[in-house]
C-alpha cells in the first residue's frame, strides 16, 4: 500500500493515478535542476519579485511510507511551470496570496498536482470577465471548504462550476453608484481636497473606496465618471 502522510493528519492512500503523478513529478523535478536557467528563475512570467523568489524557493517532501523510507522533494517551481497557466500572474496570485492561506503547502502542492488544469479555467474565465479579488477569493473559499475532507480522485465541483452558480454581477445603475460615490466623497474629505488641488491620483483612492462599499461589484468605469462629475 502506498501512503502519504502529512503532519498529524491521517494518511491517505494514493492510487495507482497517484504513483503515477508522483513519479512524473519526480521526473520533473530531476529535468528542471538540469535545466533549471530556462524555467522560472529565468522567465518570471511577468510576477512580483517576491512571487519569482517564493515558487523558485519554495519546496515540500512527500514521503512513500509503505514501501521505503526515500522522500521526494518536489519544487512548486516545477509545479507552477507544468501547470503552463494562461494568466501566471493572476494564478499566482491565487495561489501565494489565498490558497497558502485555507490548505498547507503539500495540500496544496496535492491540488495542483491533481486539478492544476482546473485553476486555469477559471483563470481564463476570470481574467475574460475582469472578476474583482474579492469575489475571486469568494470562489476559492467556496471550493475550500467544500473540499476540506476530500483529496484525491476527480473534484466534487470545480471552481467554474462555483462561478456559475454564483455569478458575478455588476452594480451599473447610475443611480445605486451615486448614492455610492456620495456617501466616499463626504466620508474622504481630504482626498477630495487633494483632487480637487490636481492631484489627480487621489481619484484612485476615491475608487477603491466605491469598490470596497460595493464589495467589488461596481462598474469601475461608470463609477469614475460618476466620480468626476461630482468633484467638478
Amino acid at each position: 500500500m502506498i501512503q502519504i502522510t502529512e503532519h498529524n493528519h491521517s494518511e491517505h492512500v494514493l492510487t495507482f493515478e497517484d504513483l503515477w503523478l508522483m513519479e512524473s513529478y519526480r521526473l520533473a523535478e530531476e529535468f528542471y535542476h538540469e535545466h533549471k536557467d530556462y524555467y522560472l528563475a529565468k522567465r518570471g512570467y511577468g510576477l512580483p519579485i517576491e512571487d519569482v523568489n517564493w515558487w523558485i524557493y519554495t519546496n515540500i517532501s512527500i514521503r512513500w511510507t509503505d514501501i521505503h523510507a526515500d522522500s521526494i522533494n518536489i519544487g512548486f517551481g516545477v509545479i507552477f511551470e507544468l501547470c503552463e497557466f494562461s494568466n501566471p500572474v493572476l494564478a499566482s496570485k491565487i495561489i501565494t496570496q489565498h490558497m497558502t492561506s485555507l490548505w498547507s503547502l503539500k495540500r496544496v502542492a496535492i491540488f495542483l498536482l491533481h486539478h492544476g488544469y482546473e485553476l486555469n479555467e477559471f483563470v481564463v474565465e476570470a481574467t475574460a470577465k475582469k472578476y474583482p479579488w474579492n469575489y475571486i477569493k469568494g470562489i476559492v473559499d467556496e471550493y475550500a471548504e467544500i473540499h476540506s475532507d476530500y483529496w484525491f480522485g476527480n473534484s466534487i465541483t470545480t471552481l467554474s462550476e462555483i462561478s456559475y452558480y454564483r455569478p458575478y454581477t455588476v452594480i451599473s445603475d447610475s443611480n445605486e453608484l451615486d448614492a455610492l460615490c456620495q456617501q466616499v466623497i463626504a466620508a474622504n474629505a481630504k482626498s477630495v481636497e487633494d483632487y480637487r488641488k490636481g492631484k489627480v491620483a487621489s481619484l484612485n483612492h476615491l475608487k477603491g473606496q466605491v469598490m470596497k462599499m460595493s464589495k467589488g461589484k461596481a462598474d469601475v468605469n461608470l463609477a469614475t465618471e460618476i466620480l468626476k462629475r461630482m468633484l467638478s
